[in-house]
């Protein structure tokens, strides 16, 4: 054992865990060159590793009550390699970066420390951020539908995952998943059944990830459209149920076992970044995780002047946000048939729309055309008609034959390293 070797350690464990008492004792007596800072919930592991001191690594007992993937990935992403301990830790093998028996000896935590974590000298140099741009293991593609209250976003979501799944290849392998804060999915269906649904979904998530034949038995099965539906949040402020990465992993989990999943989302994906409180990038999670995700996103609006400049208003925020123009189709439900008309609305939409330097513009959009008696369809549970999301799908095909699948998370939370947040200017100073 080196005498240069220490490393700073959090812990937490059940009542019963004998390493816990153990490794305490060793830390101690001097026995392993550990400073062994005990924890008694995941709570306090959490407000530890927020609190701006830096620790080498983190042993959690599999069995602790409320460990999940997103306290694990947040360890990781603060420099404090994860570390899971018992019998069951193989529910864990994804997010942790080693796992030890219950009964490990001092050797075998040694080992574990030096292979994974950093003693205290390089814990006091500079850190290493992880900036959530590493690709995930993504199969399949998304698409999401966005828009905001009463421009027809859910029920073109419903067209065009009826419009998709009539492609053969696609054939039982489409999901319509809802992930608005104030879903009407579950109305347009008439579900009488409210479990299981996307709390459901990212509750199995937290830890250990379903296979796929679990996850499509927590979704409804519509055969007369020729997709499988994912019912929403049963409540508004449901939302603060949801973790970041147990969402990002039941997304992963839906576009593995379908190929292709689309998504009825709103078009609020404003963060801390741009409005300060984290709580607003919170309430978001589920559309900024769709805009960071999606291969192609479908902007909905209304034409008019209000429903233009709504529309406009949309694109730009999902521009702003890191989504690339290329990947953003516009579509404007309800529009005029003739086509000096619906230029004028084009060349309405790419005024207003702003660009973020160096970005790209969005492709101009398609028009769906009114249908009537879709209401009567929907509440007799009947397809609807093919011309509804016929020019949707076609533009979305295209996007998806002409793109590459997606997997970076350019909205994902990046720790800020010592030093770069940035510092008063001398004209600062002395103006203060």
């Amino acid at each position: 054992m080196s005498l240069a070797e220490r490393w700073v350690v959090l812990g937490v464990g059940t009542v019963r865990a004998t390493w816990f008492t153990e490794l305490a004792r060793w830390s101690t007596a001097g026995v392993v060159p550990v400073e062994f800072v005990k924890c008694v919930s995941v709570d306090e592991v959490a407000a530890r590793l927020r609190s701006g001191r830096t620790f080498s690594a983190l042993l959690a007992d599999a069995r602790t009550p409320g460990l999940d993937r997103d306290l694990l990935a947040e360890a990781s992403a603060r420099g404090c390699a994860p570390v899971v301990v018992g019998d069951d830790t193989a529910r864990w093998r994804d997010d942790a970066v080693a796992a030890l028996p219950a009964d490990f000896d001092r050797t075998q935590v040694l080992a574990a420390l030096r292979q994974h974590a950093r003693t205290v000298d390089e814990v006091s140099g500079p850190r290493a951020v992880d900036d959530g741009t590493r690709p995930g293991p993504w199969r399949g593609r998304l698409v999401g539908i966005v828009g905001g209250h009463g421009c027809g976003s859910s029920t073109l979501a419903m067209a065009v995952a009826q419009g998709l799944g009539r492609d053969p290849r696609r054939r039982s392998n489409i999901a319509l998943v809802d992930l608005a804060l104030d879903g009407h999915l579950g109305v347009l269906h008439d579900a009488r059944e409210v479990v299981p649904a996307l709390q459901e979904l990212v509750e199995a998530h937290r830890g250990r990830p379903p296979g796929p034949t679990e996850i499509r038995s927590m979704l409804f099965a519509n055969p007369a459209r020729g997709y499988d539906l994912l019912l929403g949040l049963r409540r508004h402020h449901d939302w603060t149920t949801l973790r970041p990465k147990a969402v990002t992993a039941a997304l992963q989990g839906l576009v593995q076992a379908y190929g292709l999943v689309v998504a009825d989302a709103d078009a609020d994906v404003e963060g801390e970044e741009r409005t300060g409180p984290v709580d607003v990038e919170e309430r978001n999670l589920l559309a900024r995780t769709v805009a960071a995700h999606a291969d192609v996103i479908v902007a909905v609006g209304r034409p008019g002047v209000v429903g233009v400049h709504r529309l406009a208003r949309a694109i730009t925020d999902l521009l702003h946000a890191g989504v690339p123009g290329e990947r953003v189709q516009p579509v404007v439900v309800g529009g005029p048939r003739r086509r000096r008309e619906r230029a004028e609305v084009t060349a309405a939409l790419g005024h207003l729309t702003v660009v973020p330097d160096g970005g790209r513009a969005c492709a101009s959009p398609t028009y769906v055309a009114a249908r009537h008696r879709v209401d009567r369809l929907i509440h007799d549970g009947l397809p609807l008609p093919e011309a509804l999301g016929r020019p949707a799908v076609r533009a979305i095909e295209a996007a998806l034959e002409r793109l590459e699948p997606r997997s970076d998370t350019h909205l994902a939370p990046v720790i800020a390293a010592p030093g770069t947040v940035g510092h008063w200017s001398p004209a600062e100073e002395t103006a203060g």
